[in-house]
């Protein structure tokens, strides 16, 4: 669920800002927040209900029962946890606020009040960059802000680094004349049906990203599909856009998406385990992607 839940919004995985990025750079069009919705979220619904489907009544077989003592633990937490604290009720003031922001960016940049437009630095960027600030600003109590640099240096900055870099590779592949050379040794494709093309692209996405890092196998093949795309008479984003979502969907090996790898980490599931099950469900996201691009 982690890994198919990245799937429905711009920020929920990092190969979507790489194609949004990708898209903008290539094709000067804008893949706002709400714009990404309307692509991931169906996909991500259903590939989340096909999954919970094959998980509990096709590979596991769950029978109706309920799990004794979890309705004690949960109602013992909180009482745990206590009162929220003013930090916390603040930090999720800023969350709603910034999620809003997201869902009104689009319509809010369309105002024009007395011959005078919104602030052109509210993008879907600049919206994530004020919460931060924000975050530094706002009062905790005991003369601490909700957000210090001590905590933000603990971030995972190195995922940054990785996203800027996939970016980085995937200009350096269109720059040099790779993609095309690449594409252009795929003429034959043009005599598929454009599914055939489409299916072809998911199958080997998913598969390839089972090996390596999901970023990297849509920062390189993002310039690829461009490049082949209109040699097959396609749509790019007929293409670009289904390599991105499945790339969120490599579900059998550890090393496909990060919290596969820290399951694996547990000790808990074993490869041939994990192996078995992630091919049927890779199986499920390949018809699911597949059909919903065709179809939308």
């Amino acid at each position: 669920a982690a890994s198919l839940g990245g799937i429905g919004t711009l920020i929920g995985s990092p190969p979507n800002g790489i194609a949004a990025r990708f898209i903008l750079q290539t094709y000067g069009h804008t893949l706002s927040f709400v714009g990404w919705l309307a692509v991931g979220l169906p996909v991500m619904l259903e590939m989340l209900a096909r999954t919970w489907f094959m998980l509990t009544r096709v590979l596991f077989r769950l029978h109706r029962q309920t799990v004794p003592r979890v309705g004690a633990l949960t109602a013992l937490k909180p009482k745990r946890l206590g009162p929220l604290s003013r930090g916390a009720r603040a930090t999720i003031l800023v969350f709603a606020v910034t999620v809003l922001l997201w869902l009104v960016q689009p319509w809010f940049n369309t105002l024009n009040l007395g011959g005078h437009a919104p602030p052109a630095a509210l993008s879907d960027a600049g919206i994530a960059v004020g919460a931060a600030l924000t975050l530094f600003l706002i009062p905790a109590g005991g003369g601490r802000r909700i957000m210090e640099w001590d905590c933000a240096g603990r971030l995972p900055w190195g995922v940054l680094i990785l996203f800027g870099g996939g970016l980085s590779l995937a200009a350096t592949i269109e720059a040099n004349g790779a993609a095309q050379f690449i594409a252009s040794n795929a003429a034959n494709l043009g005599a598929l049906p454009v599914v055939a093309v489409v299916l072809l692209v998911v199958v080997a996405t998913v598969f390839l990203s089972e090996f390596t890092s999901n970023t990297a196998q849509v920062a390189i093949m993002l310039p690829i599909l461009a490049s082949l795309a209109p040699g097959l008479g396609i749509d790019p984003l007929l293409l670009i856009l289904p390599c991105t979502l499945v790339a969120s969907c490599a579900l059998m090996m550890p090393v496909g998406t990060p919290p596969k790898a820290i399951v694996f980490g547990t000790g808990l599931i074993t490869v041939p385990r994990m192996f078995k099950t992630g091919l049927w469900l890779n199986l499920v996201a390949i018809l699911v992607i597949t059909l919903l691009a065709i179809a939308l």
